[in-house]
């Protein structure tokens, strides 16, 4: 029996592949360099639950994809960021944690503003107020259950209470 297998020229298999990545890069989002540390710690398994709003609380989800280092936001929602350069989003999720054999779960939403995706990088510090240590740093009122700040090169820092 004779086998017939085609071969392809090499110009075809890289113009295959380019066009490959270009589309894989132009229709699926846009990836943001964001770590995200719950009490000084990186998390690397405990969120679940991402999601972005154009609003605070609530309007159209659009789910988002997190792993540490790597945010990637839908295509839908960076042209609607694109289309009106002041409007915030609110990135949205849920920190599980497991103390003496219990678990517990924190519901926390993130301001981040246009200007912000466009530095180098992010580092979302959340502080949860569940740690004394960390009610007695940050905590302003009784009613908040966390603080968040958003670091980047050449930004702010949230200052402890005395």
């Amino acid at each position: 029996m004779a086998c017939y297998t085609q071969s392809y020229s090499p110009m075809f298999r890289l113009m295959t592949v380019i066009a490959i990545f270009l589309l894989s890069k132009s229709g699926f989002g846009q990836d943001i360099n964001l770590i995200i540390q719950v009490n000084g710690k990186l998390v690397q398994g405990g969120l679940s639950n991402l999601y972005a709003t154009l609003d605070s609380s609530r309007g159209k989800h659009f789910p988002v994809d997190y792993v540490p280092g790597n945010l990637h936001l839908p295509n839908e929602l960076w042209s609607t960021l694109k289309a009106d350069s002041t409007k915030p989003f609110f990135l949205h999720f849920t920190y599980n944690t497991f103390q003496r054999d219990k678990q517990s779960n924190l519901i926390i939403s993130v301001k981040v503003n246009q200007w912000h995706l466009e530095q180098p990088y992010l580092i979302c510090n959340v502080y949860d107020f569940r740690d004394k240590q960390y009610r007695r740093w940050y905590q302003q009122n009784r009613g908040q259950e966390y603080v968040t700040e958003l670091n980047f090169p050449n930004g702010g820092i949230l200052i402890r209470n005395r």
